[in-house]
């Protein structure tokens, strides 16, 4: 779907030691989601939720819908410079929206090691 909508961000960094950097963010959005459904979720959302449009899911069954909501994003994360080629990364992300008494939420834990030459 061509989604609409109003989106907020505010990120900031912060140099704790000269190797090591820690990063956060938070984000607003407001307007339009999709979400997708199965079979046996399709008669709440029917019965209970104001959608703006609906597709047949062809690829995994069920469907893909839009709907007017809102939902907010945040997370922290950090960097360690090991040399001047790499580094290690870890963070936590946090999401969370919708409408109408459905909800989404998502919650994303990282680490990775990165080299560049």
């Amino acid at each position: 779907y061509d989604l609409d909508q109003f989106v907020v961000s505010v990120s900031g960094n912060y140099r704790v030691a000269e190797k090591f950097l820690v990063s956060g963010f938070y984000s607003y959005l407001d307007g339009e989601l999709n979400g997708q459904c199965s079979g046996p979720s399709l008669a709440f959302i029917k019965a209970n939720i104001t959608i703006t449009a609906l597709t047949p899911d062809k690829i995994f069954g069920g469907c893909r819908y839009r709907l007017d909501g809102s939902g907010q994003s945040y997370g922290l994360a950090g960097t360690y410079a090991i040399n001047s080629h790499a580094s290690i990364n870890f963070g936590v992300n946090y999401s969370e929206g919708g409408r109408q008494g459905l909800e989404y939420k998502s919650e994303q834990i990282f680490a990775n090691f990165r080299y560049s030459h």
